[in-house]
């Protein structure tokens, strides 16, 4: 006989018998292996594990929670949160989400009656997949090949596409965007920014409105990608939803651009400017994501740094250091409205909710284990 575990995760028994000779039992602890990705509110989290399962949970009132994982057959080689859904390509080339939402049954958390919608098939093998919304209007998704190709889908209403067309949707990756290779891709509500593959440039297209797009006064969109006016290369790079971007400079350095609503430039007093200027302090960064509002950094030494995403709880943009006495090697991609999940030193995943640090260092943000991570 040949017994599988399945999806499920943790310690699990059979029993097997033969005629009237004694039961023999058999026990076998089933873990998933590594997390890939992983993000989604500050209530709910997904991720992808090495097996390419995806399993959801709840952070705990104590303790580690429990991962359950989604009842389907596909297995997500890129998973990202946006617009309260969770979007992913599988092995078999299919585009499929799984919306916030319907993990809740009768206000019962319940990831394994979700169900997964097949969106799109026919999609490129991809090494990178964000996403972005405004309110309630529908995700954009980009993802980069390769060979570095950039392909974005979902709404055009302000021309995310690059591919000079405004209006519209489209359900999976179509033509890639002309003339562009890129190793960085972010969205931040209807604006696309990357990182050319070549020399780390900053190129954005999209919604300009917001101020990260330098136009002419009266143009509202720029379908085509647009070259950032800045002398500096950039090799890491963020879209918060207010339409602020920040990337990290080959001096590891952090330098914003775009509305800065919410203190996402990392500076008090700063209006919006499609011209990168630098966060306060002297800070040297590794690695940097977006949640929310809001950016939280690596730095070199392996603490985290936040800003932006204020409320009135903190009136300052000025980046500040939380978690003191924990460091960490990686922010995990996946994003998320609320919810950043990092590799801490020792080993192991933690997530967090990065709208509860805007409070500031003298109140640290709750973190909790990933189970499995």
């Amino acid at each position: 006989a040949t017994w599988r575990l399945g999806i499920d995760e943790g310690e699990q028994r059979a029993v097997a018998t033969v005629a009237n000779l004694p039961a023999a039992r058999f026990t076998a602890v089933n873990r998933s292996g590594d997390i890939r990705e992983a993000g989604g509110s500050a209530t709910v989290q997904c991720g992808r594990y090495s097996d390419d399962v995806v399993r959801c949970w709840q952070p705990p009132d104590a303790g580690v929670p429990r991962a359950v994982a989604l009842d389907t057959d596909l297995r997500f080689t890129r998973l990202a949160y946006a617009g309260g859904e969770w979007c992913g390509t599988t092995r078999d080339a299919l585009f499929a989400c799984i919306r916030a939402a319907d993990l809740l049954s009768a206000g019962r958390f319940r990831p394994e009656a979700a169900p997964v919608r097949v969106v799109a098939a026919g999609v490129p093998v991809l090494t990178a997949l964000v996403g972005g919304a405004v309110d309630e209007a529908l995700p954009t998704w980009c993802g980069l090949t390769q060979p570095g190709a950039v392909y974005c889908w979902g709404d055009n209403s302000a021309g995310q596409f690059g591919d000079g067309t405004v209006g519209g949707r489209r359900e999976g990756p179509g033509a890639p965007v002309p003339d562009v290779l890129a190793w960085r891709v972010a969205v931040a509500g209807r604006t696309v920014c990357i990182l050319t593959l070549s020399q780390g440039q900053a190129r954005c297209w999209g919604d300009a409105t917001t101020g990260a797009i330098s136009v002419p006064p009266g143009i509202g969109v720029a379908p085509v990608p647009t070259s950032v006016v800045t002398p500096e290369r950039f090799f890491d790079l963020a879209g918060a939803r207010g339409g602020t971007f920040c990337a990290l400079s080959s001096a590891i350095q952090a330098w914003c651009w775009g509305s800065g609503v919410g203190g996402g430039l990392g500076r008090n007093a700063t209006a919006a400017t499609a011209v990168p200027v630098p966060v306060e302090g002297t800070e040297g960064y590794a690695a940097i994501t977006a949640s929310g509002g809001g950016f939280l950094a690596l730095t070199v030494d392996r603490d985290l740094v936040v800003w932006g995403g204020l409320d009135p709880v903190r009136a300052s943009a000025t980046p500040f250091r939380i978690l003191r006495g924990l460091l960490f090697t990686a922010i995990l991609p996946g994003g998320g409205e609320g919810a950043v999940c990092l590799r801490a030193v020792p080993g192991g995943t933690r997530c967090l909710d990065r709208r509860a640090a805007v409070a500031g260092p003298d109140n640290p943000p709750p973190l909790h284990g990933v189970p499995g991570g």
